[in-house]
């Protein structure tokens, strides 16, 4: 091989290389049911888990809904297995994970299955297994399209009773989050088998969700809401917090306008914005708005105030949403 085509072979590989970190760190939580006790306490259900040979039948499969319209690239769940390592070759009990979707059903549970990944052990698209129990991060080797409301199950094909280890079960329970409270449109459900019904029966209550966080890029298409203003009045340059729902994890291209005009953000998240009313503000009484891909939100009414005379010998005053800031000293 000549030093030329040396050169561009390795052009293309760090190029291609340099994609794909890209294309990771772009990722965001667009869905997030984290691990907590709640009021009725923490409790793991299961086990949601497929035998990877013949000598067993156990085929169970536990299932949580899902609203998103974006793509689904990373998948972490939080589960419980004592001394689970799924990695580990030397595991011969352990075969890897079936990750699967389902349509949301009319009779909402899981309808018809539209994608499924299995992911075998040692695959590199594991980032992360074990804690000593169970927790799982594992990448899809194709993202998933969602488009709304979708049901999700996790499930480790693994023995329950693996040869040299005594006959001491290993099985892998889902670890449940929002005890007493589902904060998503339904709680979990579970089959025994491929062949039987989505129910919950004796393994669910039916007040708790799934601990999970999907990873990957959200697409708006419903306006944000605006709930509650932090205030209703504030001067030229006071400093607004907005609280609401569907802004979306970034700003991207994302716009706060009070008084018809763009205001300045300092921090955004998908419930929370924060931003500072423009000089440009119409002085007098009006609305915010937050306009995202989505269309327009809901508009709160607002009244802007003048800005406050210099106090003595203090010209001006800025609120931050840090105790301190990084920056060079300024002359107005």
């Amino acid at each position: 091989m000549s030093i030329k085509n040396f050169r561009i072979l390795f052009l293309t590989v760090t190029f291609g290389l340099f994609l794909q970190i890209a294309a990771h760190a772009q990722e965001s939580v667009i869905w997030d049911q984290a691990y907590g006790y709640g009021a009725g306490g923490v409790a793991d259900f299961g086990p949601s888990q497929k035998a990877g040979s013949t000598d067993y039948t156990l085929d169970m499969e536990l299932a949580d809904d899902i609203n998103i319209v974006g793509t689904i690239n990373r998948i972490d769940v939080r589960g419980y297995s004592p001394g689970f390592t799924p990695p580990n070759p030397a595991s011969s009990f352990y075969y890897g994970l079936n990750v699967r979707f389902y349509a949301f059903g009319a009779d909402n549970k899981p309808g018809a299955l539209q994608a499924e990944y299995f992911i075998p052990k040692g695959s590199p698209d594991f980032l992360y297994q074990d804690n000593g129990l169970g927790d799982l991060r594992v990448r899809l080797a194709s993202p998933f399209q969602a488009t709304g409301r979708h049901f999700l199950t996790v499930q480790a094909v693994m023995d329950p009773e693996p040869s040299g280890n005594g006959g001491a079960t290993q099985k892998w329970y889902w670890r449940s989050t929002n005890a007493d409270e589902p904060i998503r449109d339904e709680a979990f459900y579970y089959r025994a088998n491929p062949s039987a019904a989505w129910g919950r029966g004796g393994l669910n209550d039916g007040s708790r969700n799934l601990s999970m966080r999907l990873w990957g890029t959200r697409t708006l298409i419903t306006p944000a809401t605006i709930s509650q203003l932090s205030v209703n009045n504030l001067p030229q340059a006071g400093r607004l917090k907005i609280t609401g729902s569907n802004f979306g994890a970034t700003q991207g291209t994302g716009t706060v306008r009070i008084n018809g005009a763009s205001a300045p953000v300092s921090a955004w998240t998908e419930t929370s914005i924060t931003a500072y009313v423009s000089d440009a503000s119409t002085i007098g009484a009006g609305s915010v708005e937050v306009i995202t891909a989505g269309g327009t939100s809901n508009p709160k009414p607002f009244t802007v105030l003048a800005r406050p005379p210099a106090n003595g010998r203090v010209k001006w005053r800025f609120q931050a949403d840090d105790s301190y800031i990084q920056g060079r000293p300024a002359i107005g």
